[in-house]
């Protein structure tokens, strides 16, 4: 009877979170170019392909984004597909942003893009300057986001001086000429 005992336990040990923590959640680097998530063919159905990207990555869904538990379907009519995400209040994390820079681009239905309070840092705002040209979002709200300095030894981190392309600079890339934002809150 001992071995049953520990089989349930080992099996915990496999998948030791089951919920989305930004402390716990990984950032799913090491996988963006594995053959599963170069080979997955969007549904463009943001919710659906963002929570099969977080599988394939390895990493939790938000919570703001995908509620636990939770299997998105793809809605019966394209016309009922959501146009936006919100994140608010909760902190995102770089897996959660990675997520998105492979899902969204694919969903032609997304528009809206709300991230209210979530603690981004210097190369997060850098990949998400990156993201919006490559999507259909035409309405970016990055209200309360003050931009933290990059974390020491950042490869991706842009200089400190907005001069140089540090934070401002990254906000101000938001609206140049080629953006397709319409709407810009910061």
């Amino acid at each position: 009877m001992p071995p049953a005992k520990n089989e349930p336990e080992a099996k915990e040990e496999a998948n030791p979170i089951k919920w989305w923590s930004y402390d716990a959640n990984g950032s799913g680097e090491e996988l963006l170019a594995s053959k599963e998530v170069t080979g997955y063919k969007p549904t463009a159905c943001f919710k659906v392909d963002y929570a099969k990207y977080c599988e394939l990555l390895s990493i939790k869904p938000h919570p703001c984004v995908v509620a636990v538990d939770e299997v998105p379907e793809p809605p019966a009519e394209p016309e009922q597909e959501p146009t936006k995400v919100v994140v608010k209040n909760h902190l995102l994390d770089a897996g959660t942003l990675n997520a998105f820079v492979l899902a969204m681009p694919k969903c032609e239905a997304l528009a809206s893009l709300v991230l209210y309070n979530v603690g981004l840092d210097a190369p997060m705002l850098a990949k998400l300057a990156r993201l919006i040209p490559e999507t259909r979002v035409t309405s970016l709200q990055l209200d309360y986001c003050p931009v933290a300095a990059a974390p020491a030894g950042a490869a991706d981190a842009p200089p400190a001086a907005d001069a140089d392309g540090g934070p401002l600079a990254l906000f101000a890339s938001l609206a140049d000429e080629q953006s397709p934002l319409t709407t810009l809150s910061l």
